[in-house]
């Protein structure tokens, strides 16, 4: 008796040592923040090009919350949404919320396009593959990503940004 009594003793031992470091890893894990395209992870570093010629990283990027846009100018429901994109912007301090079109097009047809029908708060070219990067499936496509530049929130097709559902939801994110 004495004999098992020992053995359970030591098995107790040892399957406290091993899930002490299971949990030790486990809180070594929590620490590594993985870049992945998705919901709860951080966003993929990028540079992009401004209309402008100026690279623009991720890590430039201030701004508490960026809602991170891409399109193309032959998308329809991509050049419908401009305009809720745009009134987003201008409810919101851009130090604060910051609107990014990224264009998955070329740079003549982006200018043509912004020139003629639309001022945008942040027009950018794709010129790194970025879209890619995101695993952009669907045209627009629209990533929230918070002060730790961590996607929050992913939105496939058209939204109407303007609507009073996203002003009270980035108000709320600001609060936080």
């Amino acid at each position: 008796m004495k004999g098992f009594a020992h053995s359970l003793a030591i098995l107790s031992s040892i399957i406290f040592l091993i899930s002490s470091c299971t949990k030790e890893s486990e809180k070594q894990k929590s620490h590594v923040i993985i870049e992945k395209p998705e919901v709860g992870f951080r966003a993929p570093a990028f540079t992009i090009l401004s209309l402008d010629g100026k690279k623009i990283s991720l890590s430039d990027i201030t701004s508490d919350v960026i809602v991170l846009n891409f399109w193309f100018t032959m998308c329809p429901p991509c050049i419908d949404e401009m305009p809720h994109l745009k009134a987003l912007q201008e409810k919101f301090d851009p130090k604060k919320v910051r609107v990014i079109l990224l264009a998955a097009d070329l740079q003549r047809n982006v200018e043509r396009f912004i020139a003629g029908s639309y001022k945008a708060p942040l027009v950018a070219l794709d010129v790194n593959g970025v879209a890619q990067k995101y695993k952009v499936e669907k045209f627009p496509e629209t990533f929230i990503l918070d002060k730790k530049r961590i996607i929050i929130e992913k939105y496939s097709g058209y939204q109407e940004w303007n609507a009073p559902r996203f002003a009270h939801y980035f108000q709320a994110l600001l609060v936080q």
